[in-house]
Parts: structure tokens; C-alpha cells; sequence
């Protein structure tokens, strides 16, 4: 990593082929100490421009190298998340379960647990915080449930009419106008 000049200094490569994977946090702040302390005492005895010009170059790259170690050293790894693992430990720990899940449960529909109303909580909050706090939005909260007066009384009913036709074979029911 360091190679001595003829005049004594230590300078670190700048051939990347010859310098290890990996070099010790400690060596590199070693480094960085010495040749401050290598430009300091040339400052002090009034060296020609070159050569202070060429000692304070090296203590760039050098705090430049120790830098970018110290935020490699910071950055976490990204871990592998196994998809199928996270939705069991998920159901183990009932953060969710299926809806009426002791009758065969109904696709899409999803009770929470303590966890779950939690997370659930915390995420609405956040949610609130920033749109409705920081943004001055207004919020409104609607049932989720609509009355069949109101689809006749828009019209849902009468215009709208999906035809079901049912596979004879499978028993699978499709919408005629999506096959």
C-alpha cells in the first residue's frame, strides 16, 4: 500500500493492481496522520512548491481513500428477504389471518391482529402526518359498504348486467364479455 520515495516520505500507490481488497480502517488513519504530520514539518522548514505541492496532494488522496472507507464501512448490505418465510412468520405471529378463514376464508378480505392493527395504526398516522398536517389536506372518511338503494338509484343495477357463463368441464365462472 505504501512505497518510500527517494526522500524518505511514504506515499500510498496510486497503481490500484498492486494494492490489497481490503486495507485496515487503522492503516488508513495511520497514513492519514503521518503524511499530515510529513506536511506539517515541511511547512515548517520552507521546502520548494513542488515538493509541499506534491505532500499536500498525497494527504488528499489519502484522506479521500479513508473517507471513502469509513462510508463503505457504513453502508449496510442489502439482505434477501424470502418472500414465502416473511408472509408465514407473518401469519404465525397473526400481524394478518384470512377472513372467516374457519370457512374457507374469502379471497382478498384479511383480519388483523394486535400487530397488525398496529402497524396498521402507525402507517395511517404517518400517513395523516403528512398529508393532512404538512400538506393542509382535508380528510374525509367514507363507508366502505354501499346499500343497494343507492346502485338502482345510480343506476348500477338496471345498465349494468355481467353475463356468467360457467366452463362445464372445471366449473369455473368467467364475465362472457372477458372470454
Amino acid at each position: 500500500v505504501v512505497s518510500t520515495q527517494s526522500t524518505g516520505h511514504y506515499y500510498i500507490t496510486n497503481n490500484l493492481s498492486s494494492m490489497p481488497s481490503v486495507i485496515p480502517m487503522d492503516e488508513l488513519k495511520a497514513a492519514v496522520a503521518e503524511q499530515g504530520a510529513i506536511v506539517r514539518k515541511l511547512k515548517g522548514s520552507q521546502p520548494s512548491p513542488d515538493e509541499l505541492a506534491a505532500a499536500i496532494e498525497e494527504l488528499k488522496i489519502r484522506k479521500l481513500a479513508l473517507s471513502n472507507a469509513e462510508k463503505a464501512a457504513t453502508v449496510p448490505t442489502k439482505p434477501k428477504v424470502d418472500r414465502a418465510k416473511f408472509e408465514n412468520l407473518m401469519k404465525r405471529r397473526f400481524f394478518y389471518g384470512a377472513a372467516f378463514s374457519l370457512y374457507g376464508g374469502i379471497a382478498g378480505l384479511y383480519d388483523l391482529g394486535p400487530a397488525g392493527c398496529a402497524l396498521k395504526a402507525n402507517m395511517v398516522n404517518f400517513w395523516r402526518n403528512h398529508f393532512v398536517v404538512e400538506e393542509n389536506m382535508l380528510e374525509i372518511e367514507c363507508t366502505m359498504l354501499t346499500p343497494e338503494t343507492v346502485l338502482k338509484a345510480s343506476g348500477h343495477v338496471e345498465r349494468f348486467s355481467d353475463i356468467m357463463v360457467k366452463d362445464a368441464k372445471t366449473g369455473d365462472c368467467y364475465r362472457a364479455d372477458h372470454l
